[in-house]
């Protein structure tokens, strides 16, 4: 009886605030039908990108607390970084936390054809105001960690023409389609854009025996 009465009875929408086709949206895609055929009602996936994902955050925070409604996001950095950094509405205690899918490593690529042959190579050209430009999803890890970076190599981070993307498909597409020099991105996700890729770095304690 219990079971019965937590079973829902209508559809249940998943609130994926990042634009389709990024290795998130596609992770929640590739389980909605799952979850449909386990819970007995469709489950669809509504895409609301925007202000680094904070825009479907919003979108979601305002709806019915009834369980119908759920959000498929990263909760790290873009939540931390809506909360301390964005000045949102709501803090952690406003969400119930259910499961967790991976835990993903950042990498830095260039396109296969550019003449960056090395880490070191993004460096020297990172030192010429305006030489380099970079291709990463607004307000995420990988933006957050390339800008660490430059700070920590003394480098001003206005030498660099960073291009923002506001989901995980537009950024490969940019990065693999050598629209920009480089880009970071999430290594996890990102195999389909390998073959036009080259890795360079990870952004981890250990390298990745998946990634020589």
């Amino acid at each position: 009886a219990l079971a019965q009465d937590a079973s829902p009875s209508r559809p249940i929408t998943v609130v994926a605030p990042y634009d389709a086709g990024g290795a998130t949206d596609r992770m929640i895609r590739h389980l909605a039908p799952y979850l449909s055929n386990e819970l007995g009602v469709p489950v669809n996936v509504e895409n609301r990108p925007g202000a680094a994902t904070m825009t479907g955050t919003v979108y979601f925070h305002a709806q019915p607390t009834d369980g119908y409604t759920v959000l498929f996001l990263p909760p790290t950095p873009y939540m931390m970084n809506h909360i301390e950094v964005m000045g949102a509405p709501y803090t952690l205690d406003d969400f119930d936390f259910v499961n967790a899918q991976e835990v993903a490593q950042s990498l830095l690529v260039v396109p296969k054809d550019n003449p960056l042959q090395s880490f070191d190579d993004i460096i020297e050209g990172l030192k010429q105001p305006g030489g380099l430009s970079a291709g990463v999803i607004a307000g995420s890890s990988e933006h957050i960690s390339l800008l660490l970076m430059m700070e920590r190599l003394d480098i001003p981070a206005s030498n660099l023409r960073l291009v923002t993307f506001s989901g995980g498909g537009p950024t490969r597409t940019a990065i693999a389609g050598g629209q920009v020099d480089f880009g970071m991105t999430p290594g996890q996700g990102s195999e389909a854009i390998f073959d036009s890729v080259r890795k360079i770095a990870i952004v981890s304690a250990e390298a990745n025996s998946d990634w020589p």
